[in-house]
């Protein structure tokens, strides 16, 4: 009896061990700088899949001006002849709304994100003002012209218990493409 269970181990082993060989084809890996992480969605609107947290937000005309080629976007894409296009990139914490003439050209841009990190200058100016409350909710606007912000402003609201306060904290650079660091609590 001990022979025969040896013997079924055994051959079970060597039946079970028996080496399969798949003769693969050729696959060729070509590296690619591809780094437009621009999700297409129809209709002039795009997903911005960040790489990491506020990539978009911190520098959206910039990330765009970078990532997206409105030219070789309309040459490829034959939607008429206009005199402008609004394309919308949109991310997980707003957007931003841009409008090209028909050569391709950025004419202007609205952008809009909620619960954003705030510049250092605008919470130590919240918390000097308001100490003890917290910050509930944060919202970032801007208007540009080009690749420049002519307005931006935050709308806060901070609580403190049952108390609530709306602030709007205008950026008082705003030649940049980014948020300043420099605003003006009014």
């Amino acid at each position: 009896m001990k022979i025969a269970i040896t013997l079924l181990l055994l051959t079970g082993f060597l039946f079970s061990t028996q080496a399969q060989v798949i003769q693969l084809e050729e696959t060729q890996i070509n590296a690619q700088n591809n780094t437009i992480p621009i999700d297409f969605q129809g209709g002039n609107e795009f997903i911005i899949a960040e790489e990491y947290d506020n990539q978009f937000e911190m520098d959206a005309i910039g990330f765009i001006c970078r990532n997206f080629k409105m030219k070789e976007y309309l040459s490829s894409n034959l939607m008429g002849d206009f005199d402008s296009y609004q394309v919308n990139f949109k991310s997980r914490k707003g957007f931003l709304r841009a409008h090209y003439n028909s050569r391709g050209d950025l004419i202007k841009t609205l952008q809009r994100f909620t619960e954003m990190s705030l510049p250092y200058e605008v919470r130590n100016e919240i918390f000097g003002k308001y100490a003890g409350w917290d910050v509930t909710r944060s919202t970032f606007i801007a208007r540009g012209t080009g690749e420049k912000i002519d307005k931006g402003y935050y709308k806060i609201v901070v609580e403190n218990d049952n108390e609530k306060q709306r602030l709007k904290i205008y950026s008082t650079n705003t030649s940049d493409k980014r948020p300043s660091d420099a605003l003006a609590v009014n």
